[in-house]
């Protein structure tokens, strides 16, 4: 870095391992990295350990700031460069030691709940599903991971899972001290969409109820004020469910977020979106209508419908910098 620090990482291919047809091939090697705004040199270098072959290479790095960064402090104790060493597919990255800096002061004692929808959207289970089923919901465990890190000075924040499908909280933790990834994938697995039990199906008509009652528990409960958000990806529930709003008689005494994540893969969504979102450009595929957000219209959620990571960072300046004037 601009400090004359090193970072550096290694991968070793076993040649006799290496197929004949891969003399014909363009062979691509990546490994993947974090790193801050600022000027790096990057130093590559290929070796054969037997006959003592070499080449190497230098190219100079320049990373721009974030142009109206919504979140300007949030890398503050962020190391220049952390290389991933982590499983491809890890969305958590349990390896990064960096945490954000996001602390959030209030005028009176809070506790924010942290509500996520690890369930898949019932357009996207099945043979029919437009995108292939998985039990690790995409975008959102990054997305929760950032979450989880605000510093809740004056509060708590509690994170929870939830699976609508079976009608469960599958993950529950206060998040002082970083989530228990392996505890939390954990769960995940165990919510794997391709696998249902028969008493689960059996009772389908009441999964949106279950959310419903999970969101009404939380954000009613005595206690200090609450502020909830839900983090989820647009959810349609199957025919005959039972999609009456929540039922409330008064207001709560806190507030309530709704950060709705969008598929990076590039699909269109079926329902009106704030103007000036981006539309990918993939014909014929459609997001499902989100179903959650029409439930929980009584409690006036505020809503964020987000694309892409800068549109992330900014849904969650704003959502703290709204909840810090409680």
């Amino acid at each position: 870095d601009s400090e004359n620090r090193a970072y550096q990482t290694h991968t070793a291919l076993e040649l006799p391992d290496v197929e004949e047809a891969a003399s014909k091939s363009n062979i691509v090697y990546t490994h993947d990295a974090f790193v801050l705004p600022g000027e790096y040199r990057l130093s590559f270098v290929i070796f054969h350990t037997v006959t003592g072959e070499h080449s190497a290479m230098q190219r100079m790095l320049r990373v721009a700031a974030l142009k109206n960064d919504p979140l300007p402090a949030a890398w503050r104790d962020l190391p220049p460069v952390e290389i991933f060493r982590d499983p491809p597919g890890d969305l958590f990255l349990p390896s990064m030691t960096g945490r954000l800096h996001l602390p959030l002061d209030t005028r009176r004692p809070i506790r924010v709940e942290l509500l996520m929808n690890a369930s898949r959207s019932a357009a996207d289970v099945g043979p029919r599903s437009r995108r292939p089923t998985n039990s690790n919901p995409g975008e959102l465990i990054p997305a929760l991971k950032a979450i989880s890190q605000v510093e809740v000075r004056n509060g708590t924040m509690n994170v929870a899972l939830l699976d609508l499908t079976r009608r469960q909280v599958i993950f529950e933790q206060d998040s002082r001290g970083g989530l228990d990834w392996p505890e939390l994938q954990t769960a995940l697995k165990a919510a794997d969409p391709n696998v249902i039990d028969v008493h689960s199906l059996e009772n389908r008509r009441q999964n949106a109820q279950f959310f419903l009652a999970q969101v009404h528990r939380r954000i009613f409960a005595a206690g200090p004020s609450r502020v909830l958000i839900v983090l989820s990806e647009p959810m349609a529930f199957s025919s005959g469910e039972d999609l009456h709003r929540i039922d409330v008689s008064d207001k709560p005494d806190g507030k309530i977020y709704f950060i709705r994540y969008h598929s990076v893969a590039g699909v269109a969504p079926a329902f009106p979106t704030r103007r000036g979102l981006p539309f990918p450009t993939r014909p014929g595929l459609t997001e499902p209508p989100d179903s959650l957000e029409p439930m929980l219209k009584p409690l006036q959620p505020r809503l964020f419908d987000v694309y892409t990571p800068e549109q992330f960072r900014k849904a969650l300046g704003n959502l703290l910098a709204e909840i810090s004037r409680m």
